[in-house]
């Protein structure tokens, strides 16, 4: 019973981590919903299987949680924003905060392109491992008290 109560507790800190981080950071509220309902499905869909997985292999530990909160935030990102592939004729050029700057060029992804993609994937790879982080120090602290 301990151990169920620790894990769930962990994994409600958890999941509050990634939207305290998006309402702190962003600038409007207005994609809240969309952020909860991502973080939900990430810890139902991926989170909890790793974890059941890890806790039946013995393999729980420190490196290991704070591995999978990375490639949980990462992985599903990557592959749904991946540049490549959506049009033949698209461009998009904007904003980025001191010049404008082409992203997609033709169907062809900038250099500019490239960078920011892989900063955007790092930054909710890292959101990840903060909310891991979360979950481990919640997980082992409620572990060891009596």
């Amino acid at each position: 019973m301990k151990k169920f109560l620790a894990t769930f507790t962990a994994f409600i800190c958890a999941s509050i981590t990634p939207i305290f981080i998006e309402e702190v950071f962003s600038r409007s509220s207005a994609g809240i919903y969309f952020v909860v309902v991502v973080v939900l499905l990430h810890v139902l869909v991926l989170a909890l299987p790793l974890f059941f997985l890890l806790s039946w292999l013995g393999k729980v530990n420190f490196w290991s949680v704070l591995l999978s909160g990375f490639a949980i935030g990462l992985i599903p990102f990557a592959t749904f924003s991946w540049p490549m592939g959506k049009s033949t004729t698209a461009s998009y050029t904007h904003w980025n905060g001191s010049a404008m700057v082409t992203s997609l060029s033709n169907g062809q992804v900038t250099s500019e392109g490239w960078r920011e993609y892989v900063l955007n994937v790092v930054e909710v790879g890292a959101i990840g491992l903060i909310a891991a982080l979360v979950f481990w120090l919640v997980f082992r602290s409620l572990q060891k008290t009596k």
